[in-house]
């Protein structure tokens, strides 16, 4: 089982990294998670079990890790509004 993981080191934007696996992992992940937090996102039994993964991880040297371009949030969504008044678009939000 291959576990894919760019950036170990927490230097990408939070929106913008991203973790690809084997269907036969994520059938593995779905067995053995228990706990809340693993059961409410896919990765967190992973990056807890590395000793028991084969994986990779793709770093690059600058940090860009102060940056978020996600909408998981309120206050996210009000930054990408007015991001988005900003440029004018000819769209309703």
């Amino acid at each position: 089982m291959i576990l894919v993981l760019i950036s170990l080191a927490n230097r990408l934007q939070e929106g913008i990294d991203v973790e690809c696996f084997t269907y036969e992992l994520l059938e593995k992940m779905n067995s053995y998670c228990s706990k809340p937090h693993q059961l409410e996102h896919v990765t967190p039994y992973c990056y807890e079990n590395l000793d028991t993964i084969r994986y990779f991880s793709l770093e690059d040297s600058d940090d860009f890790s102060e940056y978020r371009l996600t909408l998981d949030d309120a206050v996210d969504f009000e930054i990408l509004t007015d991001l988005y008044a900003e440029f004018d678009f000819d769209y309703d939000v």
